[in-house]
Order: C-alpha cells, then structure tokens, then sequence
C-alpha cells in the first residue's frame, strides 16, 4: 500500500477530473438529465483533452499504451459526430436490443457512413442481463495500460528519465529511460 501513496504520477487531478466527466456522461446518458445531454459533445471533448494532457505528462511504455487505446477512442468518437459507433451484430451477439441505443447521446449504430467502423464498439461480451457490453479496441489496449500501470505502482517499479551530455556532440543531448524499483 505504501507505493499507491507513493506512485510517482504526476498531475493525477487531471485524471481524477476525466474519470468524474466520463461518469457524468454516463450518467447523463443512462437518466436522460437534459443539461449533461445537451453539452455531451463538449463534456466528453474536456474529458478525453484532460485525460490525454495526463498521460502525455506520465508518459512511459504503459502510459504510451493507454495513450493509443484512448487516441484510437477519441478518433473515432469525435470524427462520428461525438458518438461511438457501436455495430448491431455485436449488439446481437451480447443480447443488447438495439432499440437501446436509439435514444443515447453516447453511442449510434454503425452505418455506410460511419467512418472507422473498426474503432468503434465491435467486441461483444455476451453477460447476463445488465452487465452485457460492447468494447471497442481502444478500450482493450486503455484496460492493457491501466492493468499494467497498477502493476507497476503495486510492485513500486519506477520509469527514470535522465539527460546525458554526449561527449561527441556536445549540443545534443538524448533521454535515456532506467527503469527502477522501489524498495
């Protein structure tokens, strides 16, 4: 427990501020509260804005991961108008109707015209009831990073940058990475 109080993120507010965004528009979406509906485009806009400002500020072989699975995100939604593409035969496949999605404010059904259909929700989880999702790629790699980040901060392993001045050209100088644990 020691190294999540002492994890080495840097800004984690920014963080802390895009996860309470993306629960309001989940919220929004899911009680159909006028206000979050009507300005969903905008706050998913901040949320993704802060949640790339802070994995850009962490950034490292896991963060770099989290940072694809969010572009690849970010792309698809916002290139669709604002709203996820989710396909209908993924729909199917996990037993959601696809009468659901009609009134969202999050998600619309892949069309001709859907650009980047593969981005979108197209990984069905056929669950019981409730808990039945469809992902998108992005998700996968986002779940990948997050997994081993915590892993990282769990076992205190640390992603060191330093400076060094080549002795060669002495006006360049290169990041090397060192990677190190806590004890």
């Amino acid at each position: 427990l020691a190294n999540i109080v002492q994890s080495d993120i840097k800004a984690s507010f920014l963080f802390i501020l895009a996860l309470l965004l993306f629960i309001a528009v989940q919220v929004g979406d899911s009680a159909g509260i006028a206000f979050l509906t009507d300005w969903m485009y905008f706050i998913r806009l901040a949320a993704y804005c802060l949640l790339l400002l802070g994995i850009i500020l962490n950034l490292n072989v896991w963060m770099f991961i989290l940072l694809l699975g969010a572009v690849m995100n970010f792309v698809v939604i916002f290139i669709n108008g604002g709203k996820l593409p989710v396909s209908e035969s993924a729909m199917q496949i996990a037993g959601i109707a696809s009468s659901s999605i009609q009134d969202s404010s999050i998600y619309a059904l892949t069309t001709a015209a859907t650009n980047f259909p593969f981005l979108g929700g197209i990984i069905p989880i056929p669950l019981p009831s409730i808990f039945a999702q469809i992902i998108s790629p992005g998700i996968v790699l986002m779940a990948v990073g997050i997994f081993g980040i915590i892993q990282n901060i769990l076992l205190g392993i640390v992603y060191e940058y330093e400076d060094e001045e080549d002795d060669d050209e002495s006006d360049e100088t290169s990041a090397t990475g060192k990677l190190s644990r806590k004890e």
